[in-house]
């Protein structure tokens, strides 16, 4: 997995997330492949999203670890809310998503590897072409 659950720590107390899940570490565990899932769908457009969430360890980006974190404690929170300030985590989840938006229009620069063409060029957000050419004789 891109975030293992351990690592969860850096934005929610173990024993809150032990209460949340009743013990259960597969809840956890699904909410995190669903915030990786809903990263990668907002980032597909543009990025290479294969490369960046099959990296392991040191190699991911840190700050879309962090922002994967924030997203899975939010799908977790809907479930049961013990010790945790809603509103601290909503803010961080409308502020990751705002950030997410203008990472994936190309607002923002970023290290993340682009998504290229079978050419070896990165895709574009811009394409030009036309359609065939109609040969109508009338």
């Amino acid at each position: 997995m891109f975030i293992e659950t351990n690592e969860m720590e850096t934005v929610v107390a173990d024993y809150q997330v032990q209460e949340i899940t009743d013990y259960t570490p597969a809840i956890l565990q699904q909410c995190i492949a669903a915030a990786v899932k809903r990263v990668s769908r907002l980032l597909s457009g543009r990025y290479d999203v294969q490369k960046i969430f099959s990296a392991t360890g040191e190699e991911r980006d840190a700050e879309l670890v962090e922002i994967c974190k924030n997203i899975a404690l939010w799908f977790l929170i809907r479930r049961c809310n013990v010790d945790i300030l809603y509103s601290r985590v909503k803010e961080t989840y409308d502020r990751d998503m705002a950030y997410l938006k203008e990472l994936m229009k190309g607002d923002i620069p970023s290290g993340l590897p682009l998504r290229e063409q079978e050419e070896g060029s990165p895709v574009g957000a811009v394409r030009f072409g036309s359609q065939p050419k109609f040969t109508h004789s009338w």
